[in-house]
Order: C-alpha cells, then structure tokens, then sequence
C-alpha cells in the first residue's frame, strides 16, 4: 500500500495528510486531462523558444515591486501606461497591463510588493492555497541495465516514512537520447529530502536500482542533476494542492 500511497503523494505533491480529502483529485472534477501522457523532445524550452520568436524577452530580471496606481501613470510615446514594474537592479519598465505568472510559492512568500496591496479576496485565497514540494534524481548512466521497452517502474520502501524516495524512476532514453532514468522524491521524503545534499539523493537512488537489478548490474551515473524546488527562490515550491 505504500507505494501506492507514495504515487498518490507524487499527484498532489505533497504528504497526504495535508491534502483536502473531498477535493485531492480536483483534475477529476473539471473533466481530467485526457490523452496519453508524452514528453516534449529537448524539453519545454524548445516550446517557449517557438513562443518567444518576434518577442523582446528580458531574462535575469528579478521583479520586486508591480504599481498600478493611477497616480503612477506615465506617459511614453504620448499614451499614458497604467502599470510600473521594478526589478532588484534598480530598472523600471512601464506598460499598459502586467501579466503575472510567477508560481504560488513565490506570491505566498510576498516576493513581489504590489501597489497598491492585492485585494483581500485574492490574499486569501493565495495563502489558503497550498503549494507542494516534489523533487527528481536525474541519472545518466553508460549504459542501459534496466528494461528498455518499459517507460517507468517502482520500487517499494521498506518505511513508510520513506515510501516516496526515489520510489518510480521514469525512463527517458527515448526522449533525450542517452541512458537516463528520473527518480521521484514525494511527500515526506520529498520535505525531508531539502535539507540533504544531491549526494545523498544520489546514493539512495542507486541504493535502490542496486537492490532492484544487483550490484554488478548498476554501474556508478556519469552525470547527474538533483532538484530543490522548495529552496528555489524563484519557485519555493512545486504544484498547487488544495488543502
């Protein structure tokens, strides 16, 4: 059951105990998303490199400060702008309407002023919101030693508080090229697992391939990235859950 439970802790990023019972799975509710899952070729940036064509995209600009008081107004090529936004360097940039899509952890942290104040129906529910944490182990191996027709498999915990470390790894080699796997850190493995290094993540996920394969069959990554989505400044977190 435990890996069963990991799996649900993996959808609402986050341990079950801190999930709304009537409303964890609310994808059911509005309809789902249908259709296989799949994996973008080179990742979503090559989408978002298609989106940004004929678009000046300012990266590395850290926003701090969004005014829109009618007293702020400014006028540029004659036309008056509602909208002031000011980053940590200093800069301003003025527009006709902002639109904010910075995660949730980011506007429950209060990382950005707004002028005036976001009305308190829109507070609330930013803070009643929850937002969860989930992490992935990335490993690139030399070679292939697991199945390579499957595109994912599990492996059970022998504690529960443990169940979500690195408890179904995603096989990736058709989508990057090269022997990857992706392991999953949820629920409370996934809270705990912030304040351990990626070496650690790294040593338990081979811990587990070595347990479910053998030892001789599972030779040491040759690359590796480890996330922390939580302790990410421009994130503080994963995937918004209701609470």
């Amino acid at each position: 059951m435990d890996w069963h439970f990991a799996n649900l802790e993996y959808g609402c990023a986050a341990p079950l105990k801190e999930v709304s019972l009537p409303y964890w799975n609310q994808d059911d509710v509005y309809g789902g998303f249908g259709g296989a899952h799949c994996m973008i070729k080179g990742g979503y940036g090559t989408v978002l490199d298609h989106l940004f064509k004929g678009i000046d995209v300012r990266l590395n600009h850290v926003i701090t400060e969004i005014s829109y008081e009618v007293s702020d107004l400014n006028e540029i090529d004659g036309r008056p702008k509602k909208v002031r936004v000011r980053t940590s360097a200093g800069e301003e940039f003025s527009a006709d309407a902002v639109l904010i899509t910075v995660p949730l952890g980011c506007l429950k942290a209060n990382t950005i002023r707004f002028s005036p104040a976001l009305p308190d129906w829109k507070e609330s529910s930013i803070q009643r919101l929850g937002f969860g944490v989930l992490n992935k182990v990335v490993l690139e191996f030399p070679n292939v030693f697991w199945e390579e027709t499957v595109d994912y498999f599990g492996a059970t915990a022998e504690d529960s508080n443990s169940r979500g470390h690195c408890f179904m790894f995603w096989n990736v080699k058709k989508t990057v090229g090269a022997p990857v796997l992706i392991a999953l850190v949820v629920g409370k493995a996934a809270v705990y697992g912030q304040n351990i290094s990626s070496e650690d993540h790294i040593n338990h996920a081979l811990m587990v391939l070595r347990k479910l394969f053998g030892e001789s069959s599972v030779p040491d990554p040759v690359a590796y990235v480890v996330t922390n989505w939580g302790l990410d400044p421009f994130s503080r977190g994963h995937t918004p859950l209701l609470q």
